[in-house]
């Protein structure tokens, strides 16, 4: 029952009030193309650069879209996207002179290129950020016992992982994802490292061993996932890390939803809406397990409330119950660390997504 009752307008009709539907609708890689496009090789969007040629595993190479709806037409004549999966080969391309641009690169690298004067080091702001976390999922034993939740939680030193992990390139994180960003329950406690009690609470549980599904998928997973050996080996927990290649991560989306505890990471996006796509029992994504009756009662009451003062108070209330009873641990907050020329200008992000419609190459 969509309609287009003119030009402009696009009427959506819902089976219930959704007060975040544009939110959510446009929250992640919204791609805007023609009725009746399948998404095959001939596929079309909306953005400021036609596709010229595209070799999958590879890249792309794009022209200027002359055409442009959202401004006026991007500087560049055109852009070619090359795939190199490996950050420190995506740094090492850059330093040669093969790219202008490199998209994510590690802190080592970051604080080892920062007097270079080569190169320009591109933090993106705690707004378009990578959340890092561990998950831990609340429906399946251990972390079915709150207790347990709450000791994996004051068993992480979170200060370290920054530290020691990002370099210092990132916030110390609270376990709600919207950092830096409109909505964000900035009064709730800090979660605080406490290693007696986490102790205490591990062994009133009969917990000792624990196994954590793990992957490289973004920098620093795999280090954080060493450290936190070390800081549950200190609480008297042994921790043994299953670790599987970055490119098969997500190849199994019902082993990610059946596993106790892994490895995850968040784009930065607002928390309202974090929460909407990614808890409850409707979440596309729960890798927490986080749900029931009581919990999706307040979470559907923030979906449902079209009132901007009435919604901006539900989603604190939403926030303060993951805070509380989420097995979410949101240890840090990583801004996104691209590298680029000194000669390019004008790269703005979006949801941590770097774009390039008013960059520019000086000569």
């Amino acid at each position: 029952n969509i309609s287009i009752p003119d030009d402009r307008t696009l009427v959506v009709p819902l089976r219930s009030p959704q007060g975040d539907f544009l939110e959510r609708t446009l929250a992640t890689m919204s791609l805007v193309v023609p009725e009746g496009s399948t998404g095959g090789p001939d596929a079309i969007g909306s953005g400021p650069f036609k596709l010229e040629t595209y070799e999958a595993g590879k890249g792309m190479r794009m022209v200027r879209n002359e055409d442009y709806w959202g401004g006026p037409p991007p500087l560049l004549d055109g852009m070619e996207v090359v795939v190199i999966n490996d950050a420190n080969a995506r740094l090492n391309a850059l330093k040669g002179g093969e790219i202008e641009f490199a998209a994510g690169i590690t802190p080592t690298a970051a604080r080892a290129e920062a007097n270079n004067p080569d190169i320009v080091l591109l933090p993106a702001g705690v707004a378009n950020s990578t959340a890092h976390s561990f998950a831990a999922n609340t429906q399946i034993p251990p972390f079915d016992d709150p207790d347990v939740v709450r000791a994996l939680k004051l068993a992480v030193d979170r200060e370290a992982l920054v530290n020691t992990v990002l370099l210092g390139f990132g916030d110390v994180g609270n376990d709600i994802v919207g950092k830096g960003l409109p909505g964000y329950n900035d009064s709730l406690p800090q979660v605080e490292r406490n290693v007696e009690e986490a102790r205490r609470l591990f062994e009133a549980a009969g917990v000792t061993d624990l196994t954590m599904l793990t992957g490289e998928v973004v920098p620093g997973t795999l280090a954080a996932a060493e450290l936190l050996v070390q800081q549950l080996a200190e609480v008297g927990v042994t921790l043994t890390l299953d670790e599987i290649p970055a490119d098969q991560y997500y190849a199994d989306f019902m082993l990610l939803l059946s596993t106790p505890l892994q490895s995850a990471y968040w784009t930065n996006r607002p928390a309202a809406t974090h929460a909407s796509m990614m808890t409850g029992s409707n979440g596309s994504f729960n890798l927490s397990g986080i749900a029931g009756e009581e919990y999706d009662a307040i979470l559907g009451a923030l979906v449902a409330e079209v009132d901007t003062e009435r919604r901006n108070q539900l989603g604190l209330d939403v926030q303060a119950y993951l805070h509380q009873n989420d097995g979410m641990v949101v240890w840090a907050f990583q801004e996104d660390i691209n590298a680029a020329v000194p000669n390019l200008d004008g790269v703005t992000y979006s949801q941590s997504a770097p774009r390039f419609h008013q960059a520019s190459l000086a000569e």
